[in-house]
């Protein structure tokens, strides 16, 4: 079986499963899920599918949500391995080395690494397909110059080419308080098709370390690309004894 054959049949049996378990949420919603709905879609998405990915990194505060995702990332052995490409923006290398000292990459991963000066890359071009683009974290200085449609770099004439291929770029942006242009450029980005995805932590889960702070936005970055975070924290889920939760719930008649 080829690679493309073998990745529409793993589409289609997700496919499957995902619609069993919404038809059953959808005429059930005032029940629990069948036992173990959760954990089998989510191990359909690890034993049959993978992706090709962009990750950036750009010279902002946030290396931690990098390496998380890259650590959820890494597959089960002997399942199909994602395919990631690296680009780290000049000073990104130093933001990383100054606040986790070294990136560990995923085991299973393909991992290809990029000059952010090297326009010979693949997905510099709309003409190699990807999944998806991912720039985490991203400066507030790089979404400004892919709102201006610059493409002076690899990173920022990436984002160009999924932007115009409508492929699914995500930008997490760690930058506080904003003036008038960050937003001004965050509207112009979600306008022109980017998923906005601010690093903004939850904290309902009750996080009791950074790294665990840190996954309640990378778990959103997983939702974001379609993949499984198989310990994210699910909002009104019975969750009680394992880091809090609605332990019930009334209904509010509106008259």
């Amino acid at each position: 079986m080829g690679r493309l054959s073998f990745f529409r049949l793993s589409h289609f049996l997700y496919g499957a499963i995902l619609f069993i378990q919404f038809t059953w949420f959808r005429y059930n919603e005032h029940h629990a899920a069948p036992p173990g709905a959760g954990l089998i879609c989510n191990l359909s998405y690890l034993f049959f599918f993978s992706m090709k990915l962009v990750i950036a990194a750009t010279a902002t505060s946030g290396a931690i949500y990098l390496q998380r995702l890259l650590d959820y990332l890494d597959t089960f052995p002997g399942n199909p391995p994602h395919e990631i490409h690296l680009i780290f923006s000049p000073f990104a290398h130093q933001v990383i080395h100054e606040e986790i000292n070294e990136l560990r990459l995923p085991k299973s991963a393909v991992i290809r690494r990029y000059s952010n000066r090297n326009m010979n890359a693949p997905f510099a071009s709309g003409s190699t397909w990807f999944d998806a683009m991912v720039i985490i974290p991203c400066s507030m200085g790089t979404l400004g110059r892919i709102v201006a449609g610059t493409s002076e770099s690899l990173i920022l004439r990436s984002a160009d080419v999924f932007l115009k291929e409508r492929r699914k770029l995500i930008l997490v942006v760690r930058e506080t308080p904003w003036n008038l242009v960050h937003a001004r450029n965050a509207i112009a980005a979600i306008e022109s098709g980017v998923t906005f995805l601010p690093a903004m932590p939850s904290f309902y889960s009750k996080p009791s370390t950074i790294g665990e702070v840190a996954d309640t936005v990378v778990w959103r970055v997983l939702d974001q690309l379609g993949l499984p975070a198989t310990d994210a924290y699910r909002w009104k889920e019975d969750n009680v004894g394992t880091g809090g939760g609605v332990v019930g719930s009334e209904e509010i008649n509106p008259s």
